[in-house]
């Protein structure tokens, strides 16, 4: 396995699935293990493949799909967009980097930390609204662009999955009172993915960093 790093990839609805089949023959020639989570499998090589059987496509089920692979294939793993070309060098410089610590990401949203958000989306109210029935401090929290997220093999995958699958609700219903919800082509829900990962992570006690690729 090159680089001890599986890596991951989404193809699910027609413009993703275009792209991540490049992303993943690309990967492939420069003698990665990729696995791809696609309702398209038809395109793959079907031991890569892990199918996507839900109608609607939710941006959680991505990080979700990353912590199911460290459990199946004990080792670290590193998510791609594959709507997004990186060059082999760069791929191996952020894995290299991104060693020494238990999760890393690409980069945070343009504005910054959370508080340059929170009251601009109104939608917003209902994740404050959560955090004060749970109890949960409402802070300023990373803003972790989904792009590129490496999760090192020794992260406690447990504990992630449940906070992420115990707040994904909340964020599902986010994204059904954002309007932009549905001006956006393929239908999706759930957006802010990396804000809920920012969010479990603070809860949990475990340090993210942000790496430039």
């Amino acid at each position: 396995m090159k680089d001890n790093v599986v890596i991951s990839l989404v193809g699910v609805n027609s413009y993703h699935v275009s792209n991540c089949i490049s992303t993943y023959r690309f990967l492939q020639e420069e003698g990665y293990t990729v696995k791809v989570l696609t309702n398209r499998q038809d395109l793959f090589d079907p031991e890569d493949v892990y199918v996507y059987k839900r109608k609607i496509f939710t941006y959680l089920d991505k990080l979700l799909y990353c912590l199911d692979l460290v459990e199946e294939y004990n080792c670290s793993v590193l998510y791609l967009d594959s709507d997004k070309y990186y060059p082999y060098h760069q791929i191996k410089s952020f894995i290299e980097r991104s060693q020494h610590h238990q999760i890393t990401y690409q980069g945070s949203w343009p504005g910054g930390n959370f508080d340059a958000y929170k009251d601009i989306n109104p939608c917003f109210k209902y994740l404050k609204e959560y955090c004060e029935y749970q109890g949960i401090e409402y802070k300023n929290w990373k803003t972790i662009w989904e792009y590129v997220m490496f999760f090192r093999k020794d992260i406690d995958y447990q504990g992630i999955r449940f906070e992420l699958e115990t707040i994904a609700p909340v964020f599902t219903y986010m994204s059904l009172m954002n309007n932009d919800t549905y001006s956006k082509t393929p239908f999706a829900l759930g957006g802010a993915e990396g804000l809920a990962l920012s969010i479990v992570l603070d809860k949990l006690g475990i340090e993210s960093h942000e790496i430039l690729i």
